[in-house]
């Protein structure tokens, strides 16, 4: 069911490995930040919900940009800085607190946005670069299983980090604290850090035969 030649496909298997660690990553955001919005900070539903939507802004912005800056600079170093980037705003993330402003707030998650849907749209894209056209199907059905499988996990493990953080740190599970969900953003900084790791075996010239140069 599963054709294993395709993991032979270093493009293919790298994308798929750093994807993985990358989209569990991600997946935590949409979980933890409305979270952390409510419990954390104690802002209604209605006003966290409107905030949480600059993440989904920033996804549909990048979509403008995503495919000339992948022509331009190429899949690997994109993927890299724009990896560095996420973790970056994990960690502005984990700085948020009741006295800042609102406005400051929505640009952090909306370049979280930026991030999520960079990262997401390169690593699909890559991932199917060096495929033959008769293993396609395969490579998608295979992507797509570890996408939903990393997209699961993510939430799971955003629960659990959250959970055992709390247990551990302020000895509350039902009702956690601001450090507490900062400390599972910072804890959760480390997926994105290991999929960069594996991304930086990718040759710098991967996926060239799919970009448009100039």
């Amino acid at each position: 069911m599963i054709d294993l030649s395709l993991l032979k496909i270093p493009t293919f298997t790298t994308t798929l490995w750093a994807g993985l660690f990358f989209r569990i990553a991600i997946a935590t955001v949409p979980f933890l930040i409305p979270l952390f919005l409510q419990i954390g900070l104690g802002m209604d539903p209605f006003k966290a919900g409107l905030i949480v939507l600059s993440i989904f802004l920033g996804n549909l912005a990048m979509k403008t940009v995503t495919t000339p800056l992948l022509n331009k600079y190429g899949f690997k170093l994109v993927m890299m800085v724009n990896g560095a980037m996420i973790v970056v705003t994990f960690l502005l993330s984990a700085c948020i607190n009741e006295n800042m402003q609102i406005g400051l707030i929505v640009v952090i998650l909306f370049c979280g946005g930026l991030t999520r849907s960079l990262q997401f749209t390169s690593i699909n894209t890559l991932s199917l670069a060096d495929i033959p056209k008769e293993k396609i199907s395969s490579a998608s059905s295979v992507s797509g299983t570890a996408m939903q499988l990393s997209m699961a996990l993510g939430i799971a493990i955003g629960s659990l980090t959250l959970t055992l953080v709390s247990l551990m740190h302020s000895g509350n599970i039902e009702t956690p604290s601001v450090s507490d969900f900062r400390l599972a953003l910072v804890l959760i900084a480390i997926f994105p850090i290991i999929g960069m790791i594996i991304l930086h075996k990718l040759d710098s010239n991967a996926g060239i035969s799919i970009r448009k140069l100039n």
